[in-house]
């Protein structure tokens, strides 16, 4: 596991970050009108002030389990943040895994629906971190410019392997590929002629 410090410009700043999270507040409203109307109509399930009512139960896992699915299987962003042009970024592996989104979505958030207040982490912490984000080693980035990012980096770490190792092909730009090529065909083609006229000479003698 190896810590990621990526560039401040990169995160996603508190206003785009709450937006989102409306969006997705209403997209998940919705949902659980679909599902939990019927029930109330044919179960009886209404809702109710204890916090372990069935009714609210089967809200909270509707919750959770819109942010954990989405930002799971749809690589860190939920419909509020594809709309926002923003997604989730792990600082300690290059990819996201399920326990982070576990740590993140499940725990974390479970925790912040109880205590919003650490949702204004985020505008104390270089990283733009709230809670849930410490808990899974997480953070929130702008998809624009953290693809442009990533981008730039991969190619500045192939220009660095190059001139590391510049009669190393294995680490050559696509365009460098395909001339290697063409010159390793010519290379075969010339052999091919060169074996021809051989066989021709042989003949004649």
């Amino acid at each position: 596991m190896v810590e990621r410090e990526y560039p401040k410009f990169l995160f996603a700043g508190f206003g785009s970050r709450f937006v989102a999270f409306i969006i997705d507040v209403f997209v998940i409203s919705s949902i659980s009108s679909i599902i939990l109307v019927p029930m109330s109509n044919i179960f009886g399930i209404h809702k109710a002030t204890a916090f372990f009512s069935i009714y609210n139960l089967i809200n909270l896992i509707i919750y959770l389990g819109y942010f954990f699915l989405l930002t799971l299987l749809n690589e860190g962003q939920t419909l509020g943040k594809m709309i926002m042009g923003i997604k989730v970024v792990s600082l300690e592996d290059e990819d996201l895994k399920v326990e982070t989104v576990f740590y993140r979505e499940i725990i974390g958030r479970f925790i912040l629906k109880k205590l919003k207040i650490f949702y204004f982490m985020i505008l104390f912490n270089r990283d733009k971190q709230q809670l849930a984000d410490f808990f899974a080693g997480t953070s929130v980035v702008n998809t624009e410019y953290f693809f442009e990012y990533m981008q730039l980096k991969q190619e500045a770490e192939l220009v660095k392997k190059q001139m590391d190792n510049p009669d190393d092909k294995a680490v050559y730009t696509g365009e460098e590929v395909l001339v290697a090529k063409e010159e390793s065909n010519l290379e075969n083609e010339l052999e091919k002629i060169e074996d021809e006229n051989l066989e021709e000479i042989k003949e004649q003698e």
